[in-house]
């Protein structure tokens, strides 16, 4: 948007009542095929519950869960918590506003972490 001289622009941030927030732990995507905007699905990451479980008792027996058989499915599992559809304009505007916004965090966080030898 071309600024002017002496107008300015101002915006008003809304916030509906039910809105997520999500945790982002990483990100997939790229182009999309025609090229037109940029697709990112952003995901959350935790370690991936079993499948199944199985655990035999013989009569008389109670459950004891050490005995259990577990079906792995996978090692991590990346939940898609969102699909961000931008142009490449924004794609790049909010990138670096991210990279910006999280080397000032870094930097909180190193000032702010507890020197060696610290009582917690």
């Amino acid at each position: 948007m071309a600024e002017k001289k002496g107008q300015s622009l101002s915006f008003v941030y809304e916030e509906p009542p039910d809105r997520p927030v999500l945790p982002v732990q990483g990100a997939y995507g790229g182009p999309s095929p025609d090229g037109f905007s940029v697709v990112t699905h952003v995901y959350s990451e935790f370690a991936t519950i079993p499948a199944r479980e199985e655990t035999h008792i013989s009569e008389g027996e109670r459950f004891d869960p050490s005995k259990s058989t577990f079906i792995k499915r996978a090692d991590a599992t990346r939940l898609v918590v969102a699909t961000l559809v931008l142009s490449p304009e924004a794609a790049i505007r909010v990138g670096a506003w991210l990279v910006k916004n999280g080397e000032l965090a870094m930097e909180h966080r190193k000032a702010n972490q507890p020197k060696q030898g610290d009582a917690d």
